[in-house]
């Protein structure tokens, strides 16, 4: 058991207004003047800001709520996390520690989760299901309930503390992954951003074009977090990929090519906000979020939550659904009926006997004409 598993039990009564979904100690190591000042690019408006105050940054109003209840566990964990970054900057390497290692991996699935994005992404999925519930109601079979649905936004208030309550149950999925620690060439350095963990997986992206495939207990999963602008944690699957020597827990880039490669992953991965230490890397910056700003509207199209005309499943972000609906019969050896309510205009009940569905066999089926 790691440390985090110890805190979580202990109570803290202090109270924040201004709480911060990417950890400002996470961010100060990508600061200067003492940890007052960053540098910002804006990527929606291409501006730069080459004095942004730290304290103000990837922060909001109580975002975790006013009764301070998960803003005091993240202080906690914070604590524990900024002591293994600080340990791995010292060493160079990889705890060897198997709590700590567990503990770094929790902090990895915690600040995955914890961001506004991700929160925003959360809601989008409830206002999903909530909109094709009352459009199934059948007690609300009414053209002006679909006309101000569509003008309407649902949103779950509560959705960044249940985001981090869940990031807290599930870390064990991702404790079977290995880790490593990159390190940047000599004359380059990663950059950060408000939404820093990436979840990637490139042993499956071209043949799988579902963001399913980033779900944590997905095989091939890989998750990067630039921990400063010369370290980078990686978590990857074993049984998939190699990073460097098996012998060592650390890697060192020796091309410039690929610390842009995982640089231009916080550009697709962001928010809004790039943070960087370094004022010599602007134009650089500047030159990949261009590069790659077809790239970035499509990852931000593809993590959106859709609704889907007959099934109601939802995509997004991290979604483990699909549009195919499966039903598991258990012992039994056939299907006695289905029944389907289509919803709609032209919505209806529609019946379909068992001997028509034969099982372990992919059946689609077509709303009945009015």
């Amino acid at each position: 058991m790691g440390a985090i598993g110890s805190c979580l039990g202990e109570r803290v009564s202090s109270k924040k207004k201004n709480q911060h979904f990417v950890p400002r100690h996470y961010l100060k190591r990508f600061s200067f003047d003492q940890g007052s000042q960053i540098h910002l690019f804006n990527l929606n408006s291409q501006k730069y800001v080459s004095e942004a105050p730290l304290k103000s940054q990837c922060s909001s109003s109580y975002f975790y709520g006013e009764d301070g209840r998960g803003e005091n566990i993240l202080t906690e964990i914070e604590g524990i996390a900024e002591d293994l970054f600080g340990q791995i900057c010292k060493d160079r390497d990889i705890p060897k520690s198997y709590g700590q290692r567990l503990d770094l991996m929790t902090v990895l699935s915690l600040m995955h989760r914890r961001t506004r994005r991700q929160a925003e992404l959360d809601s989008d999925f409830i206002e999903v299901v909530a909109k094709r519930m009352i459009r199934m109601n059948p007690t609300l079979k009414n053209d002006s309930i679909s006309t101000v649905l569509d003008r309407v936004r649902i949103r779950d208030r509560a959705a960044p503390s249940r985001s981090v309550k869940t990031s807290l149950c599930y870390p064990h999925l991702i404790f079977d992954l290995e880790l490593r620690l990159i390190i940047a060439p000599a004359g380059k350095a990663f950059i950060t951003s408000d939404h820093p963990v990436i979840l990637l997986n490139q042993a499956f992206f071209q043949t799988v074009k579902s963001a399913a495939i980033c779900g944590l207990a997905s095989k091939g999963l890989q998750i990067f977090l630039p921990i400063s602008p010369e370290f980078l944690v990686v978590a990857f699957d074993p049984c998939l990929y190699r990073v460097g020597s098996r012998r060592r827990t650390f890697y060192q880039i020796e091309r410039d090519e690929d610390c842009e490669l995982i640089n231009a992953l916080q550009i697709l991965n962001a928010e809004e906000n790039l943070y960087f230490l370094d004022s010599g890397e602007i134009a650089n910056i500047k030159a990949l979020s261009i590069k790659f700003l077809h790239e970035r509207k499509k990852v931000d199209e593809s993590a959106k939550p859709v609704e889907t005309p007959a099934a109601g499943s939802a995509r997004g972000y991290l979604s483990q659904s699909e549009l195919t609906l499966t039903f598991g019969l258990g012992q039994n050896e056939k299907v006695d009926k289905v029944t389907i309510h289509w919803p709609g205009k032209n919505a209806g009940t529609q019946v379909i006997e068992g001997k028509a569905l034969a099982i372990n066999k992919t059946h689609t089926i077509i709303q009945p004409a009015p």
